[in-house]
This record gives structure tokens, C-alpha cells and sequence, in this order.
């Protein structure tokens, strides 16, 4: 079961009129991997441009195509759906299946670690389903919801940001209701330009868990607590650490050769 299998289905998530049923068997954006009756979301990109493999992606068998190039604004060919933004209609579609899911989300974000707590929440929580390899931006994030089990219970959901504003645009399609900063370090300093650029950045997250809703932060550094803890009165926050006075702390660490053991 997928949340898009049909016509029927993008037409809803899309808000758009397709008048033919078709089928939808997987939703691909590059056309090396596209497989015969897949979804083509031609996405134009700094480096390239999926409208110049349309051709290609109708060669390949594609039984729909969405395209933001003016050339298809009349196209003849029904499969082919212009959009004025594909990345914009991505995100529309991903915006309309997180109103109609009904689990619990769970959004991660950081400097570091972000993949590997997905991984982990994700293998601790049964029925659960996660992001696409390390797929955590504007394009990739989307692209994690709609592959998603729409019978999962959760979704565990990874948020990458490489300049201001990237977290609010994709916290406010996923609207957690868990929110995780794994930590802020330096990353992605030619465009945040310092650990103040990424703390803002990172925290952008926090506007968008929903009410009575919960923000889980490292308690190491306090001026970074006290930020969080005045963005907003109406969720919970939860901390981690090495320390005791973090709500979530290991009491016993066992060192071996080749692993640690942290018992909570």
C-alpha cells in the first residue's frame, strides 16, 4: 500500500484535475532509475534539468510526467502535467499527505548524527517508516513522505539545512509532533557563518512542532537551553546528556575494545 498508486491519488494530493485513471507504480525524479508505469517529477536544479529528460522518461515507460516547463504548458500528450514549480508541487503533495496521516512524526535535525537517529528511533518503534537513504531536503524530504507505509504508526522523518530558512520550509510540511536537535556544531559555516548561524537555523524546528508537542535537545550547553526554552511555552522539553541533570542520562558506561555500552 502506498500513498500515491493511481491518478486518482495525485489528482487528491496535487489538487489537480486528471480525468484518466492510470496506475502510479513508484514515483522516481531521475530518469536512470525510472522504471516502467513510475510517476516522473522532472525537477529543474542548479546543475540540471529533468524537463530535458521528458523524452527519455516517456521512452522509459512513464505513466505520468510533472513538468514545469512552459513547453508542456498545452502539451498534447495527457501524461504530462505542467506545474509552474515541480519542487513547490512536491511539496504540496507531501504537505497533503501529512493533513491526512493519522500516526505520530517524528522530526530529526542537527549538525550531526541525523541519519544515524533516524535509523535508531526508527528500528525502536514498531510499524514505523523513515527517510530515503539520507534523503533530508527540499526535494528529498518529500520524496521520504510519499515512498512512506501509510499504515505505519510513525514517521521518523530527517530535516538537513545548509542555509537559513531550510528547516522552517521543511518543518512546516512535516509538522512534528516529536521535534529532535541531535546537537549544534559547526556546519555549513560558508553560508551560517558561525555555531550562532547554526544554532538559529537548527532551532527553526521548534516553530513548527505542534502544541503540546515535544522538543528533545542536548543539556550540554545551557545558553543553547535557555534559546530553546523561550521559543515556545506551549510544547514539552525533553533533554539528553552525559550529565544527571538531563532527563535522559546514562547511570552506567561500559568501555570495551571495539564498542560502549550506555545503560540508562
Amino acid at each position: 500500500m502506498k500513498f500515491i498508486s493511481s491518478s486518482e491519488d495525485l489528482s487528491k494530493y496535487l489538487e489537480i484535475s486528471i480525468k484518466k485513471s492510470i496506475e502510479i507504480k513508484s514515483i522516481s525524479t531521475d530518469t536512470r532509475t525510472l522504471n516502467k508505469g513510475s510517476l516522473f517529477i522532472a525537477i529543474k536544479g542548479e546543475f540540471f534539468d529533468g524537463n530535458n529528460h521528458i523524452d527519455e522518461a516517456i521512452k522509459k515507460g512513464a505513466s505520468l510526467i510533472i513538468s514545469d516547463s512552459k513547453e508542456y504548458l498545452d502539451s498534447k500528450n495527457k501524461r504530462i502535467i505542467y506545474v509552474k514549480n515541480s519542487v513547490l508541487a512536491l511539496k504540496k503533495i507531501a504537505k497533503n499527505i501529512i493533513k491526512e496521516y493519522q500516526g505520530n512524526i517524528i522530526g530529526i535535525t542537527g549538525s550531526n548524527g541525523k541519519t544515524t537517529t533516524t535509523q535508531l528511533i526508527t528500528n525502536s518503534i514498531k510499524r514505523s517508516s523513515s527517510t530515503l537513504k539520507n534523503f533530508n531536503n527540499e526535494i528529498g524530504m518529500p520524496l521520504s513522505i510519499i515512498h512512506a507505509n501509510p499504515k505505519s504508526k510513525t514517521l521518523v522523518i530527517e530535516m538537513g539545512a545548509s542555509k537559513p530558512k531550510d528547516i522552517h520550509y521543511l518543518s512546516s510540511v512535516l509538522k512534528p509532533s516529536i521535534g529532535v536537535i541531535t546537537n549544534i556544531g559547526n556546519s555549513h559555516l560558508k553560508n551560517l557563518i558561525n555555531i550562532k548561524g547554526v544554532l538559529k537555523v537548527k532551532s527553526e524546528l521548534v516553530s513548527n512542532i505542534k502544541k503540546n508537542g515535544y522538543l528533545v535537545v542536548p543539556s550540554e550547553n545551557s545558553t543553547h537551553l535557555k534559546f530553546w526554552r523561550k521559543i515556545r511555552n506551549d510544547i514539552h522539553i525533553m533533554t539528553f546528556g552525559l550529565k544527571s541533570d538531563a532527563d535522559f542520562y546514562p547511570k552506567n558506561i561500559r568501555s570495551y575494545s571495539n564498542k560502549i555500552i550506555l545503560d540508562y
